[in-house]
This record gives C-alpha cells, sequence and structure tokens, in this order.
C-alpha cells in the first residue's frame, strides 16, 4: 500500500525561478511526484502560473508574517486540507538527483514503525557549535536548558506525520525574535521537546549542502550526475552553504522562448564548474519546457 506522501515546497516572488531548478529535477528524476507549492507572495501571474502545472496552496489570511519564513512555518495551516498520510517538505533551493519516490515511501514505512512523527537530516554540528558559528542572543537564551551535545538540524528537507508538531513549531516561530534562521532555530527547539518522535536522517544522503560536496564523491557525465556520500547515492543536493560567496552563485541564463530573449536568475552551486553545468542544462530544459506557459501567464511579458 502506498502512502499519501504530497511534496511541498514554498516560494515568494523573488525566489520564485527556484522553481524551474527545483520543478527540472523532479521532472527528470521524480515525475511520479505532484509538486505542491505554497504561496509566501507570489505576483497573480506567478500564482497562475503554479496553478497549471502545479497544486498551488494560497496564502492563509490568518498569517501575519514579518519574514519568509514566518510563512514555512505556518506549514500546518496550508496543508490542512491536503489529504495525506504525512507531508514532505523541501526547500525551493534543492535539487532532486534520483527518483525519491520509492525511498520515501520506505522512509515513511521505517517511521511508523519505530513510533517517529518527525524525520529530518542533522547539519553535521552540535547545538552548542551552532551556536558558536551563528549567535543569536534570545534563541541562546531558550535553549540553554537543552543538551548543547544534541545535533542541530537541518529543516530544508523533512518529513512529517504530525500536524501538532506543524503547529507547536508554528507557535514557537511566532514568539521568536528576528534573528539569523530564526524559524530553523525554532524548529529544533520544537524537536529538543520531543526527541525520540524524531528520526534523525543521513545529510549526505536527504540534504547535501553546498560546503559538504569534498566529502562526496562526485560523477558527472552528459546530462547526468551521481553523488555519493559516505552511506550511498545522495538523493538530494541543497544550494545553501556555511560559505556563500565561496560555494553559490546566482546563476543568469539567457534563452529564446516564443521567439523572444529571456533572461532569469537562480541560486546553484558553484564548484565543481561541470555540477554548475549541469544545474544550468536543468534549468534551460526546464524554461524549453514551461516557457511558453510563463509567457501566457504573463510571468514573462
Amino acid at each position: 500500500m502506498l502512502h499519501r506522501l504530497p511534496l511541498v515546497t514554498g516560494v515568494d516572488a523573488g525566489i520564485f525561478s527556484q522553481l524551474l531548478l527545483l520543478g527540472g529535477s523532479l521532472r527528470r528524476y521524480s515525475p511520479r511526484l505532484a509538486l505542491h507549492v505554497c504561496d509566501f507572495g507570489l505576483t497573480e501571474a506567478q500564482r497562475a502560473y503554479v496553478r497549471r502545472r502545479y497544486v498551488l496552496l494560497d496564502k492563509p489570511a490568518e498569517i501575519r508574517a514579518r519574514h519568509p519564513w514566518d510563512y514555512k512555518a505556518n506549514l500546518g495551516r496550508y496543508v490542512a486540507a491536503v489529504p495525506c498520510d504525512a507531508f514532505v517538505w523541501i526547500d525551493a533551493d534543492m535539487i532532486v538527483l534520483d527518483d525519491i519516490h520509492a525511498p520515501l515511501q520506505a522512509l515513511f514505512h521505517a517511521m511508523r514503525a519505530d513510533g517517529h512523527v518527525v524525520a529530518v537530516a542533522d547539519s553535521g554540528i552540535t547545538i552548542g557549535e551552532h551556536q558558536a558559528m551563528e549567535p543569536a542572543p534570545s534563541y541562546a537564551i531558550l535553549v540553554s536548558g537543552f543538551d548543547p551535545s544534541a545535533p542541530y538540524l537541518n529543516s530544508g528537507f523533512f518529513l512529517c506525520g504530525s500536524r501538532g508538531f506543524l503547529d507547536v513549531w508554528a507557535a514557537q516561530t511566532a514568539i521568536m525574535n528576528l534573528e539569523k534562521l530564526f524559524e530553523q532555530n525554532a524548529f529544533n527547539l520544537t524537536i529538543l521537546g520531543s526527541r525520540r518522535q524524531v528520526r534523525i536522517l543521513d545529510r549526505f544522503r536527504w540534504n547535501l549542502v553546498a560546503n559538504e560536496l569534498l566529502s562526496a564523491n562526485i560523477e558527472i557525465s552528459p546530462g547526468h550526475v551521481a553523488i555519493t556520500g559516505p552511506a550511498g547515492p545522495v538523493l538530494i543536493l541543497h544550494a545553501t552553504s556555511t560559505n556563500r560567496s565561496r560555494d553559490l552563485v546566482e546563476q543568469a541564463i539567457a534563452i529564446e522562448v516564443t521567439g523572444r530573449p529571456f533572461t532569469t536568475t537562480a541560486r546553484m552551486i558553484r564548484n565543481p564548474p561541470a555540477l554548475l553545468s549541469f544545474q544550468h542544462e536543468l534549468t534551460v530544459e526546464a524554461i524549453r519546457s514551461e516557457g511558453a506557459a510563463l509567457v501566457e501567464c504573463g510571468v514573462w511579458p
């Protein structure tokens, strides 16, 4: 029996172009998964396109956001009417490298067997180490009562089968000061309050960030990338880094659509150059497939 595990992301008008890269990777490697897109502040033209291509989850009127991350932390409100057994969140700046349908099914099956309601990857550092790297004074006070050796988790990708968890995360985020990573810090506080129900995933398999690529084996052939971490094949890359200026680039993509030139940009992993070329190729492939719809919906005038 297949579990209902809708894949959910969220974007505002400023990072809308990331859907081209994420959507392109899903189209190539996981075409069975329907992507649900939370409206974090899209234009009407962008909403029209998302309705046509994906499943649009409208912005709940009651959310009073200070930052796009406040919308993400209110995921429970966006998905309230979506029928499912659990939700799979994936940040818009991620790239799927393989068919994740079967691995997600297997993961959720294992979670249910072990009594876990949330699965999320560690970041490779502890709560205490993260505090030293990314100081956030008010969060430091809130987290001071917890074990500093507990893993600090990256909320870029997670599988959640508990609406109660999402409610607590939203409430915790609402009382956080606007500090760096405040939504992710709130996520970790929520996790720390229910650690026995949490399954820690291998970050190299489910959420490999750019600054850890040197610890993986990368094989790139025409039209394909295979990355292997310590525990096996990498499923998802994440275009984020602890050293963004070194590892990431806002890549310009110039292409002709319906006989007219267009230029857009998307955040990509800079190195190795062949990996950057692969990301560019995925985005161009998506634009060629979706360009006419983007023009018809008015995203590109």
